[in-house]
């Protein structure tokens, strides 16, 4: 079970990006970072620099990834979440099964319908990684609060 904790607005930013993206027919993806108290307080965009994004497919370059997880660190922020978009419907892919981030205790979503990706976070799939296999589950609590958001791509990260 998950123990991650949503702000309220943040699922509607996501699902923002997932339909913005979508209107060019393109999956994007970003990650959620968490403070000590665990509620999630960084909504990660992504930038332009390392990022891929096409039709059915969205990946980050290893750059990317080591400046975000460089920022989070000097912010003392952890990784808790990643998330994508698909086109149609909510389920782990060959490549995310592959390719993403098989952690124990990691959370992955997929913000399905890109087009018209919904904000209610439990429109969208949620899986775990345990026991080494992607598990899914429930989405998270969403709880009143604020977050911050930053744009990351290779060597950069913008705080707006």
């Amino acid at each position: 079970m998950s123990t991650l904790l949503l702000p309220d607005h943040m699922p509607a930013r996501i699902a923002a990006e997932a339909r913005a993206a979508g209107a060019d027919r393109v999956e994007t993806g970003g990650f959620i970072l968490e403070g000590e108290r665990g509620a999630a307080s960084v909504l990660a965009l992504t930038g332009e620099k390392g990022i891929t994004r096409r039709r059915d497919l969205f990946h980050v370059s290893g750059l990317a990834l080591a400046t975000l997880f460089d920022w989070a660190e000097d912010h003392e922020l952890t990784i808790a979440a990643q998330w994508h978009t698909h086109g149609r419907r909510a389920f782990l892919s060959d490549t995310d099964l592959e390719y993403g981030f098989n952690v124990s205790g990691f959370t992955t979503t997929v913000v399905p319908y890109f087009r018209q990706a919904s904000p209610d976070a439990k429109h969208w799939g949620w899986w775990i990684f345990d026991s080494g296999e992607w598990v899914a589950v429930p989405a998270p609590e969403s709880v009143p609060g604020s977050f911050s958001v930053i744009t990351f791509e290779e060597g950069r990260v913008d705080e707006h």
